[in-house]
């Protein structure tokens, strides 16, 4: 016996995985040899090179003779394409340019984190005329100028997240973060990184998981490209958003439909349901939610008949399991509600992990 234990124990010492985590920067063509600590210099040079031989400077640029810079911020998408989020620029003719340019680079090899694709942002300066991007600086004279660079670098991060918190500001609240395994199995996974502290209360809040991991950048991942504007709503959007300088809530509907099939004399079983669901914050520490849903089902027989049994409510013809009170439906279903509502708030951050 001791030792088919001490066997096991071996085995799953053995089993046990690694939490070793490998980032690699995309791969441009003309990159694929270069080794791993030479790839995102590779990517850098090349990149630059062919917008450069690409990009010809808007005619009005050129009549006016402007010298400065543009300032780029795009994405190498988890599918290897140059996406364009942000250009800093006096000149809209430039913005148009900077797309078009983009729009010419060559699908590539996507950065990977532990061998998944994934998005990778960039920042890359244009400098006005052209001819400036190919002189040779000396890093000690262009120090000030460098800081400046990075200083700005980190303004438009901030106002491409305000952008995107505008769509989304749950993501910078107090709400609980709806408890799906699959979401939350990931949301764990970045949390254990490290030294943190381990928990098993849940559900988490939006503002204690935003230290650990990039709420946006998984948000963005399950967008479609949608421009009409029921498309953006249906897909990517909220259906209503009102936001002030200290408050905004959001309105959604909710459907879901399941279809099945048991088996006993039951046709088919099915479960229909419509809800309303409201969000919203008032100021950086409280927040609210509530839900409606109405539901109509027919669930597997042994659950239609044991939901009949469970009829302790004065009025009801029965009780759903997990849901409550219900009355008949047609041919053997339930007609059912469902309300349900939770305030949040955090008094001080010395109750956040």
């Amino acid at each position: 016996m001791l030792k088919k234990v001490l066997l096991t124990v071996i085995f799953l010492a053995f089993c046990v995985p690694t939490n070793a985590q490998i980032e690699k920067p995309p791969v441009y063509p003309g990159c694929e040899s270069e080794s791993l600590e030479n790839i995102e210099a590779c990517f850098n040079t090349f990149v630059r090179k062919d917008i450069l031989d690409e990009f010809e400077v808007p005619p009005v640029v050129e009549n006016e003779n402007y010298r400065g810079k543009i300032k780029v911020v795009f994405l190498v998408t988890k599918e290897g394409k140059f996406e364009v989020l942000h250009v800093n620029s006096m000149y809209p003719e430039l913005e148009t340019e900077v797309k078009r340019v983009f729009g010419t680079l060559p699908v590539i090899q996507p950065a990977t984190f532990n061998g998944r694709a994934i998005d990778q942002r960039f920042q890359i300066p244009i400098s006005m005329p052209l001819a400036d991007n190919y002189i040779v600086r000396n890093d000690s004279i262009n120090a000030a100028e460098e800081e400046e660079e990075e200083e700005e670098k980190v303004a438009i991060e901030e106002k491409i997240l305000d952008d995107q918190d505008t769509l989304f500001p749950e993501f910078q609240s107090e709400l609980s973060i709806p408890f799906v395994h699959q979401e939350y199995d990931d949301i764990i996974y970045h949390l254990n990184q490290g030294e943190n502290t381990h928990t098993a209360v849940k559900p988490y809040l939006y503002n204690e998981v935003r230290p650990y991991i990039d709420l946006e950048k998984k948000r963005k991942g399950i967008l479609k490209e949608k421009e009409s504007w029921g498309g953006r709503k249906l897909w990517n959007e909220h259906l209503a958003l009102v936001k002030g300088k200290n408050f905004w809530f959001t309105l959604n509907p909710v459907f879901d439909l399941q279809v099945g099939k048991d088996n006993s004399d039951v046709d088919y079983t099915y479960n229909n349901t419509r809800g309303l669901q409201i969000q919203g914050s008032l100021g950086k520490k409280f927040a609210f939610s509530t839900s409606f849903y109405e539901s109509q089902g027919r669930f597997a027989e042994y659950i239609n008949e044991d939901t009949r049994r469970l009829n302790p409510i004065i009025g009801a013809s029965a009780v759903v399991h997990g849901r409550g009170k219900a009355k008949s439906f047609k041919e053997g279903g339930f007609d059912y509600p469902v309300a349900k509502a939770y305030l949040s708030y955090t008094p001080n951050e010395f109750f956040n992990f």
